[in-house]
């Protein structure tokens, strides 16, 4: 039996509601000493004409961070958790810090901190908060420089790399470049190793989704954070990643290059095979589709309406009236004894 992961044994008892007088989340700390030395560890030292400055201290920030989270939940905390465990561990962090975040905002919401205004209730504080996911001087800025997996004679393969192969990013002066190719051999050796790049990349991926699901249901439909920056980033790196996998194993289950001479040019797999079975398997397929046509063919417009597809499927009859022929929403739904207006409506 394999041993529990310890980060998600953490987010599981940060999950669990507190004891006490100021109710399951606790007191808003904002103002606790506690709480301003984090913000401040979480700063760093920021460069000036005399000083180069320093990086946060992550190590010291996941230490605050667990004592808050003893007294409070607070998405403030947990953003900074999900950066620090990015810094430290790499990629594998990116899951375990957005389940952090989607569980509190799924089973916390009525108490967690930052709270809505008390007099519109406007959640606005918390939208804000989770507005750094996708700033480059936020999460995004860890994401990209978040260990992907160790390569020997190299070093360290970061999504900053796939970013800069991509020519998304521009390479600092004196920064080591790959391509695309060599890239996709540096995870293909990975996995060999048991690195798991794809998987970790694939359960990021997965979290980000469920993340922005949430956020459509607690704000309202495309009133939370802009995820797309993320999402594109971790794309393009598993459009890599996919081919990796794909061109180590044949239709078989073989390694692709058994059996061929030395020196033979070894086939690329399409990287899909079988049948679809299941709506996320769906899903995931439209997405690698598009990930392609954005890839190789950028001009093509068939991404943005294979994407409308997709976000169709997981919609009811009423819903997807709504969204296709509005008009005649109001006489249907009528007919079949439902409320108009509360098609689409996130129930409470």
């Amino acid at each position: 039996m394999s041993e529990p992961d310890p980060l998600m044994s953490q987010v599981e008892a940060w999950l669990k509601p507190l004891s006490g007088d100021d109710g399951p989340c606790g007191p808003d700390l904002e103002y606790d000493n506690a709480f301003l030395e984090l913000t401040t560890a979480a700063e760093g030292k920021p460069e000036t004409q005399f000083d180069k400055g320093s990086p946060p201290e992550w190590r010291q920030v996941v230490g605050k961070v667990e004592a808050l989270f003893d007294r409070t939940k607070d998405l403030r905390v947990a953003l900074l958790w999900l950066r620090a465990t990015l810094a430290i561990r790499g990629m594998v962090g990116l899951s375990a810090g957005l389940q952090l975040i989607s569980g509190l905002l799924e089973t916390q919401w009525d108490g967690l901190h930052p709270r809505p205004d008390p007099a519109d209730n406007d959640p606005y504080a918390r939208v804000n908060t989770l507005a750094e996911i996708p700033k480059v001087e936020g999460v995004l800025g860890e994401i990209l420089n978040a260990r992907l997996a160790a390569i020997k004679g190299v070093g360290e393969l970061r999504l900053r790399d796939v970013e800069i192969a991509f020519n998304v990013l521009n390479a600092r002066k004196g920064e080591a470049t790959f391509s695309r190719e060599q890239i996709e051999q540096m995870i293909a050796d990975a996995e060999k190793d048991g690195a798991g790049v794809r998987t970790c990349l694939l359960d990021g991926e997965q979290q980000l989704k469920r993340l922005g699901a949430l956020m459509d249901k607690r704000f309202g439909a495309g009133s939370g954070a802009d995820l797309k920056p993320v999402r594109d980033a971790l794309g393009r790196a598993l459009s890599l990643a996919h081919e990796a996998v794909a061109e180590g194993v044949d239709e078989e289950g073989a390694p692709s290059d058994a059996g061929q001479a030395a020196g033979a040019a070894k086939p690329k797999s399409s990287g899909l095979s079988g049948s679809v079975t299941s709506r996320a398997e769906a899903m995931r397929a439209i997405d690698m589709v598009c990930e392609y046509l954005e890839r190789t063919e950028p001009t093509n417009p068939a991404p943005l309406f294979l994407r409308r597809a997709r976000g169709l499927l997981e919609r009811n009859f009423l819903e997807l009236l709504k969204d296709l022929a509005p008009a005649a929403l109001k006489d249907v739904a009528l007919s079949l004894g439902v409320d108009p207006a509360t098609v689409g409506v996130p129930k409470k």
